[in-house]
């Protein structure tokens, strides 16, 4: 495609021809995923598979790409996917709106996919990815931010700490996110904690 001769250029044939046979999924297109989701694009592979549950807010907007105003209150993988699409890049791009925990469709995407991405800000998700990395034997690269916010003596809030990690587990090699601890049976209960009462938080 012309719109990947500059590619061609600086790595060769191979390398484009090698990107166009993948199939990547992406788990979550928010803040992360969809900046993630939108460069693998243009990069130039083969299929793309989105995969996220929510709903766009309003409160997104400040962080995500893709998405417009109007976009509010639908589902951020179809609307991503639209998004893609309509870039006129020579990629297969499909949606599915449902969660990994909840949804069949998307697991079934998830096992079939070469390269799997995890951008989910939940660790049941994170869980299931990382069990799929060894019993399917795919790639799979998790990023995860934080950050703590907290009030200045004013009671104005400030960022007091941002961090990020990425993990790349191969199916030979890479610590999973359990062995990381990335991934803890605290943090699973936690957070099934938080769904089943909010008021909590």
């Amino acid at each position: 495609a012309e719109t990947l001769k500059r590619q061609e250029a600086a790595f060769g044939k191979p390398f484009n021809a090698m990107l166009r046979s993948l199939r990547v999924a992406v788990v979550g297109v928010g803040g992360t995923g969809s900046s993630v989701a939108t460069l693998i694009a243009r990069a130039g592979v083969g299929e793309l598979i989105l995969i996220d549950g929510d709903a766009l807010d309003k409160t997104n907007m400040n962080r995500v790409r893709g998405y417009r105003a109007e976009d509010a209150g639908k589902n951020k993988a179809k609307i991503l996917a639209e998004y893609i699409d309509g870039l006129g890049l020579d990629i297969h791009v499909s949606a599915i709106d449902g969660y990994l925990d909840q949804s069949g469709e998307a697991i079934d995407a998830v096992s079939s996919a070469d390269v799997v991405l995890g951008c989910t800000d939940d660790v049941a998700g994170r869980d299931l990815m990382n069990q799929c990395t060894y019993y399917y034997s795919q790639v799979y690269i998790d990023v995860g931010l934080t950050g703590f916010v907290d009030t200045d003596k004013d009671g104005y809030p400030y960022l007091r700490d941002h961090r990020g990690r990425t993990s790349c587990i191969l199916p030979e090699s890479g610590a999973c996110l359990r062995c990381q601890r990335v991934i803890t049976e605290q943090k699973l209960q936690y957070e099934q904690a938080m769904k089943d009462n909010p008021e909590l938080a």
